[in-house]
């Protein structure tokens, strides 16, 4: 039998004397195994186009520097390599895309060739010696404007930049517009965004030959997606590698897959036997880590007099960026199955399409697709009480499941085991002096 001990007074987390005295470790920190040979660096060239393709690139210049040990571009490293996995959505459809790009690049920042060297400051000066000749393309930078007829194609092969259609809802949708007093509509945006961790994208692994395994640190928030996305890439079984997370210097959802960069320093870090190590830069991590939110919701919500909200036609856009990573398309996908939140609605219907653009790919930050479908909800409270003349707070007290309603099924199909909603939206106001600033 479990049971429940409430302690009193302050708990003392135990990771802070190390972090504000400068004596934890970050991936950085890190120094090759002890009997292993000195790490070397990586470092990646990338697109300064959003839409490009590849004519030519020559190594020549970077390859004589000083320190260099090799420089590779797409084509020699990762052709052959399978594509991410992806969180099933269906319907799904998923581009042949590499962690390296091959003939083309689609964003800002697509990783197009790496240098290896024996110090970072050679793989930098190295890295801006390689020269990359490109052909501009048309870029498809506009979320809906990506679905127009003759709209420039990321992938030839799929036909469009459409990459899922998901329609779903509950609840009798034409009877609660039919019974409605008002009927709204409005657009709402929530913009894309780059979560800014403090510390960067960063990874270290180290092959030994001599028994066949591969160590890894890594800055992570899915060590065993590690562990299973190395053992696929490289071919190795998953009991040969030894994944170690170091402190994560913040995530906030971004740091739940790999994009590419980290497969290709693993497959270096194989092919030559020595530690290798890639810190992401501040830029770099601005230009092509994933990003959160880009989605684009048109609403019509009809409601009563009183402010009471009946039903909900919501049809979405979500901006995927460039390519899958394991999560992007979970994310928009489950927006939907939310758009109750707390609010006892008699229906909804929901269209959400994932949209391929020329940007970075996009992945879970802070909520993963929940957040995006409260934005929504509120609102759309916040314009019933702007038509009706109401208190905003009142009108979401109008629209709360009551705590006698517990356990409550939504319209959406989640399953509710308790809450009450008022008394923490009293309290809330209560503390933020609510009263006291509306005059």
């Amino acid at each position: 039998m479990n049971e429940h001990v409430q302690t009193s007074g302050l708990e003392r987390r135990r990771e802070d004397y190390s972090l504000i005295t400068g004596g934890s470790h970050y991936v950085d920190d890190l120094k090759s195994p002890q009997g292993r040979p000195p790490v070397l660096y990586m470092a990646v060239v990338r697109s300064p186009y959003a839409h490009a393709e590849i004519t030519g690139i020559q190594f020549e210049r970077a390859q004589s520097l000083a320190g260099v040990i090799a420089v590779f571009q797409g084509a020699e490293l990762v052709s052959g390599m399978p594509v991410l996995d992806t969180i099933p959505v269906p319907g799904l459809r998923k581009p042949e895309r590499r962690p390296l790009a091959v003939g083309r690049v689609r964003y800002v920042g697509d990783p197009v060739a790496v240098v290896l060297a024996e110090s970072l400051y050679a793989a930098m000066d190295a890295r801006d010696l390689v020269e990359v000749e490109y052909e501009p393309l048309p870029a498809v930078v506009d979320l809906e404007g990506a679905l127009d007829p003759g709209a420039p194609l990321l992938y030839d092969e799929l036909g469009s930049n459409s990459a899922f259609t998901q329609e779903s809802g509950g609840g009798d949708i034409q009877a609660a517009f039919e019974n409605a007093d008002h009927v709204v509509r409005l657009r709402v945006v929530n913009q894309r965004l780059a979560p800014g961790s403090l510390e960067s994208r960063a990874c270290m692994f180290d092959f030994d030959p001599s028994s066949g395994e591969l160590s890894a640190w890594v800055s992570s928030q899915a060590v065993y997606r590690v562990r299973d996305t190395l053992a696929k890439f490289l071919g190795l079984d998953r009991n040969r590698i030894r994944v170690h997370n170091a402190e994560v210097g913040g995530a906030f959802g971004a740091k739940n897959n790999f994009l590419g960069e980290e497969i290709v320093a693993a497959l270096l870090a194989v092919k030559f036997g020595r530690p290798v190590k890639w810190i992401e830069s501040r830029s770099e991590n601005f230009q092509a880590q994933s990003q959160g939110r880009g989605q684009v919701n048109y609403i019509e919500a009809a409601f009563q007099d009183d402010g009471k909200l009946l039903g909900l036609r919501v049809r979405s856009f979500a901006d995927l960026g460039a390519f899958l990573a394991s999560a992007t398309a979970m994310v928009p996908s489950r927006t939907p199955s939310m758009l109750c939140g707390p609010y006892q609605l008699q229906a909804i219907e929901s269209k959400m399409v994932g949209v391929f653009t020329n940007k970075a790919t996009t992945a879970p930050y802070r909520g993963a697709g929940r957040p995006e479908a409260t934005y929504i909800l509120e609102r759309t409270m916040d314009r019933i009480a702007h038509e009706l003349a109401l208190d905003p707070a009142e009108v979401r007290r109008r629209n709360f499941i009551s705590p006698q309603s517990f356990p409550y099924t939504t319209v959406t199909g989640l399953q509710y085991d308790s809450g009450n909603y008022q008394a923490a939206l009293d309290r809330a106001l209560e503390l933020a002096d609510y009263a006291g600033w509306r005059v």
